[in-house]
């Protein structure tokens, strides 16, 4: 049987020029880039001269620079190639997540009975004695979530992930334009999605998965599935969820946290709340930020609670103005899903922007205590070079969708061919 793919006078509008970007979005991306590499750099100050230079410089380069590259060059390839190479790219994600999958398995029943701190010395000191590998797995907090690659340290396969699922999803879309969707439609691609947040999940990263799961369900949306198939899969999905945060110790504390305040659990979130209180609604100005210079005061600053940074120094409109950019970055990726000419591009398009935004609420709700803490860092900003990496290449591609753009009321109506 022939593969289905969708043909006809498919009239985009491909001008070269650079003028067909969506200005608005690349103007709030480089303004979002800069102020979270301001704000990274104060939040590293603390640190020794050495660490604050090799962990700024690696955000700049590794994350902004490579990933800014890549969005250029990803923003002039038509994503129609990247859909049909959604098979290969969801390859690729396997074999990374598989990777971390065979230590995080084979070091969770070697940890079986341990205290926590034990089990984590032990993983650390397990993975630092594999130093003759040239690729081996990085653990943190006991966590295997990174490969370190020569070139690329601590890169973070979930974040891959969340652009390998969505293109084969959106591939799907793509390829039944005019068909209606069953769950047969879906089958490889619901396959792939529970593989790939089973692989995440035990490294353990349940933040990411459900991120993972709401960005499809996002794109399934936006394409009109069938309200039943989006509602199984958002009940299962929640199921899992809970069944897992209340039966793993940790995410119990962090449960518990949510509902207790006071308790010693949500000492990050008392920490952030407290920080950003004190800034007050001018902040104190950029770099005097006094509960960073505090001994542990404020856990992860750099990473998952560096909105505390933004909210003391820049305070309270300072912080809204900086928040008020993912409100545009959803504006204009919804705008550019709107007016995409086919339901793959719809599909990336919303589940991208739906990416991004979900994981600032995520991130900066759990911090000030309003939904259970997760470990997913604030978007553009949170030190993370992969992470800023793979967002940026997001973006190029969602900037080549819009290159591609086509009135609304004359989208061409996509007839597969058998």
């Amino acid at each position: 049987m022939k593969v289905l793919k969708p043909k006809g006078n498919w009239n985009f509008n491909r001008n070269n020029t650079i003028f067909n970007y969506d200005w608005w979005l690349v103007a709030c991306i480089c303004l979002m880039c800069v102020l979270g590499l301001a704000f990274l750099a104060s939040s590293l100050s603390t640190r020794t001269q050495a660490d604050y230079q090799k962990e700024f410089f690696k955000q700049l380069l590794l994350g902004v620079g490579l990933g800014g590259i890549g969005a250029f060059i990803l923003s002039r390839i038509d994503y129609h190639f990247l859909l049909k190479k959604s098979d290969l790219i969801l390859k690729i994600n396997f074999i990374l997540l598989g990777f971390i999958g065979i230590f995080a398995i084979f070091l969770y029943f070697r940890t079986l009975g341990m205290l926590p701190l034990d089990s984590a010395t032990f993983k650390t000191n397990f993975l630092q004695g594999l130093s003759f590998l040239p690729v081996k797995p990085v653990t943190a907090n006991g966590a295997i979530r990174w490969i370190d690659f020569p070139f690329i340290p601590n890169f973070q396969p979930s974040e891959f992930s969340k652009i390998a699922i969505l293109l084969y999803f959106s591939n799907a879309f793509w390829l039944n334009e005019n068909s209606p969707v069953k769950w047969m439609t879906l089958k490889r691609p619901l396959y792939s999605l529970v593989l790939s947040a089973f692989l995440i999940l035990i490294q353990p990263d349940l933040g990411t998965v459900v991120l993972i799961i709401g960005i499809i369900l996002s794109s399934m949306w936006t394409n009109k599935i069938p309200f039943k198939i989006i509602f199984y899969i958002g009940f299962l999905a929640l199921a899992v969820a809970l069944a897992s945060s209340t039966l793993v110790k940790y995410r119990a504390e962090r449960v518990n946290a949510f509902f207790d305040p006071n308790s010693t659990s949500a000492a990050q979130i008392q920490g952030v709340q407290n920080a950003i209180r004190s800034g007050g609604m001018w902040g104190k100005g950029y770099g005097n930020s006094t509960f960073k210079q505090r001994s542990g005061i404020l856990i992860e600053q750099s990473t998952d609670a560096i909105i505390s940074i933004i909210g003391e120094e820049a305070g309270y409109f300072g912080t809204l103005t900086f928040l008020s950019l993912y409100g545009v970055f959803l504006w204009r990726a919804l705008k550019i899903a709107n007016e995409a000419p086919d339901s793959g591009g719809r599909s990336l398009a919303t589940g991208i922007g739906v990416w991004i935004v979900a994981q600032a609420v995520i991130n900066i709700s759990g911090n000030l205590g309003l939904l259970p803490l997760k470990g997913i860092p604030l978007p553009f900003v949170s030190q993370g070079g992969s992470s800023m990496m793979i967002n940026l290449l997001a973006v190029g591609i969602l900037l080549n969708i819009s290159r591609q753009k086509v009135e609304v009321n004359r989208r061409p109506a996509l007839k597969p061919a058998v």
